[in-house]
């Protein structure tokens, strides 16, 4: 087993964290197969003070496999730190625990504590418009130049061949590969930003209403403070710890967050509301307002094509959009079978009082007119969504507030801002993360067709 030792100058400053502290993984074989090839490079690198230090071990005669699993268990039992590679869940650490096993050696890499960039950035790669998303794409679109030219399936017929000949500029150029692999790791360490971006790990500064509210369509001599805010409501928003600018007619809420560390490259997103919806929402949604009551100001619905959610990161600003909703929605009870509705007033009492009412003006509640309207601001809460690696998951985060719909059976919901916006700050704050997933999914989707 040969062993090389190498020192560079960090591309990067030393992180001043554990969390932030990795060690970079890269691994050379003959093949994909783990039963049937030969492991004959293992690279590791990790900061040091002020500098980044590569350790490779490499299987110069072609049996040295159990030293070279040996002294990657031993070194890494001396650095608790998580592993860092690339595509590693997916081959390099299965490949090394098949390899440990085959050589009935009882350690194993653990595949949980570990970062797979390759994973990670699968999502950013259409939303940055990389065509393909391997590390040499990824090292480019950073500006990153290499002096090896080869892939590592190229390599194994130069390892081969080294194995018969000796030919130490074939060692060069195996050594060299797998050492870039390990650098460009670390220059690539930037980009884990985006993963911040999914862990709602950003910091909620500011968030500002602003704009008019436009006209309904149907009825444009409608009284157009009807969706304003009581006074009360004004103020409490007006003494947020966030809230901030002026909030009669809203019309865009704008937040304003900070990420942990500075994305590398800009990311500007700009979807339709429509794009958001699912599809049988969004099918559905003009015969939804055609069974709408007409008793109450049309609410402005927020499926319009001039409505869109927007996102822009420089650095480590993250600047979002949303579309506000202004009117009137419904909060429609789960035990309708305990409820009247009155039609000439539009909503649903219970059956405790809704016995003293005259008969004639009451009808036994259905699903679809158990409700009470509510007037006011509202952001849409949409549902569960999974896509290129991307996932919302439940939105548990507003169990303790309200939803109101349009209707009892669409999928979409929307939640009072005010209460949101004023009450705990964690569930806002995992609001706007899920809803800027929601923005990139959209748009990855938008592309994808």
């Amino acid at each position: 087993m040969l062993i090389r030792h190498y020192d560079f100058p960090s591309a990067l400053p030393e992180p001043d964290t554990q969390e932030d502290s990795y060690t970079f993984l890269d691994i050379e074989t003959t093949g994909l197969k783990r039963d049937t090839t030969i492991l004959y490079l293992i690279g590791c690198g990790f900061h040091t003070d002020g500098g980044f230090h590569i350790i490779q071990w490499f299987n110069d005669d072609g049996v040295s496999e159990p030293e070279m699993l040996a002294a990657l268990r031993d070194f890494l039992a001396s650095r608790p730190s998580p592993l860092f590679t690339f595509n590693g869940e997916s081959f390099d650490i299965p490949y090394l625990n098949r390899h440990y096993e085959l050589n009935e050696m009882a350690y194993r890499l653990p595949e949980k504590d570990s970062l797979d960039l390759y994973r990670a950035l699968r999502p950013f790669q259409a939303l940055f418009h990389l065509s393909r998303g391997t590390q040499k794409d990824w090292e480019a679109f950073l500006g990153i130049d290499r002096e090896d030219p080869y892939r590592g399936g190229q390599l194994i017929s130069f390892y081969k061949k080294y194995l018969r000949t000796k030919d130490t500029d074939l060692l060069d150029l195996l050594l060299l590969h797998n050492m870039e692999d390990i650098r460009g790791m670390e220059a690539l360490l930037p980009l884990t930003a985006c993963v911040d971006l999914l862990q709602h790990t950003f910091l909620l500064e500011n968030v500002s209403l602003s704009g008019e509210l436009l006209p309904d369509a149907e009825n444009p001599g409608a009284d157009a403070d009807c969706a304003a805010l009581t006074e009360k409501e004004a103020a409490d928003i007006r003494h947020s710890q966030y809230l901030t600018a002026d909030i009669r007619h809203p019309q865009y809420l704008t937040a304003v967050c900070r990420l942990r560390r500075p994305l590398p490259k800009p990311l500007q997103v700009t979807t339709a509301f429509s794009d958001m919806l699912p599809q049988k929402t969004a099918d559905t949604a003009a015969v939804e307002r055609t069974k709408t009551p007409a008793l109450q100001p049309a609410p402005r619905r927020i499926d319009r094509a001039d409505d869109f959610f927007s996102l822009s990161i420089a650095g480590d600003r993250i600047t979002m959009r949303v579309p506000v909703l202004q009117g009137s929605l419904k909060y429609f009870y789960p035990d309708y079978r305990n409820y009247y509705y009155l039609p000439e007033e539009d909503r649903a009492i219970h059956k405790s009082v809704g016995c003293y009412v005259d008969s004639r003006f009451r009808e036994k509640a259905k699903p679809d007119t158990c409700y009470v309207r509510k007037e006011g601001l509202f952001l849409p809460v949409f549902p569960e969504k999974k896509y290129k690696g991307i996932r919302t998951g439940p939105k548990t985060y507003v169990d303790a507030l309200p939803l109101y719909k349009h209707s009892c059976r669409e999928k979409l919901s929307f939640v009072e801002l005010q209460p949101l916006a004023t009450g705990d700050p964690e569930v806002f704050n995992r609001y706007l993360c899920d809803l800027m997933k929601e923005i990139l999914i959209a748009d990855i989707h938008k592309n994808a067709g």
